[in-house]
């Protein structure tokens, strides 16, 4: 009986061994990989590098290498298997692991924060097909993250046949503007007007001492038209 508990015990114990070999192999080629990709992305940069999918799967790694040390410290002891050299390799895996969380870290550092800027803009006349002589008011409204943004510049210019007038203005409290043109008695029928659209204002963060801490300029475009009678 003892026998058998033995034979039994050396077999989950080998059984043991080879899955946290197998599965320090496995982590030891995720963490070199994951070294490739930091490298290429030191490199270059690029602004559109995804720094919490990066975080993300270091974490994962993290979680892995801690479930395998726990997996190996609950073995067993035995004179014919050398634990502690497999929790040497892990640990030289854990160790590499968390100079990439560093680096990842320092990464992030040097990445533009991400823009504040989410502008919608509108644009619409209130005269689609006006006759001679009339007057045209375009109506634009602006808003941010849904919300509406007040004193944003409004600059409209107007493509007739032969000349491109502008009009300019702030839009109010609600993020409304409304500009208006006569169009004149000297027009070409049929012809359509394209009403370019161009938007600039100032989004910022507010600090503790009521004061912009972050700000960025922002800008959008929007278009309109009508067709002259």
């Amino acid at each position: 009986m003892n026998l058998q508990l033995i034979t039994i015990g050396m077999i989950l114990l080998l059984v043991g061994v080879v899955f946290s070999v197998s599965q320090t192999s496995s982590l030891n080629a995720d963490v070199a990989s994951q070294t490739m990709r930091l490298e290429k992305i030191e490199k270059s940069l690029p602004e559109t590098i995804d720094v919490t999918s990066l975080k993300n799967t270091i974490a994962d790694l993290q979680n892995k290498i801690d479930s395998l040390s726990k997996t190996v410290a609950g073995l067993p002891q035995s004179p014919q298997v050398d634990l502690s050299a497999i929790q040497a390799q892990i640990d030289v895996i854990q160790s590499s692991a968390q100079k990439l969380e560093k680096r990842v870290e320092v990464i992030e550092g040097k990445l533009p924060p991400p823009s504040m800027c989410n502008p919608s803009v509108t644009a619409s006349v209130d005269k689609p097909q006006p006759s001679p002589g009339s007057t045209v008011t375009v109506t634009v409204q602006v808003n941010d993250s849904g919300k509406a943004v007040e004193k944003a510049h409004v600059l409209t210019t107007w493509h007739y046949k032969t000349t491109n007038p502008e009009e300019k203005g702030d839009t109010n409290i609600r993020g409304f503007v409304k500009l208006s043109r006569n169009i004149g008695t000297d027009v070409t029928s049929g012809y359509e007007v394209i009403i370019d659209v161009s938007v600039t204002y100032i989004v910022g963060t507010i600090g503790e001492s009521m004061k912009r801490t972050r700000s960025e300029d922002c800008s959008a475009q929007a278009t309109t038209s009508f067709t002259l009678q």
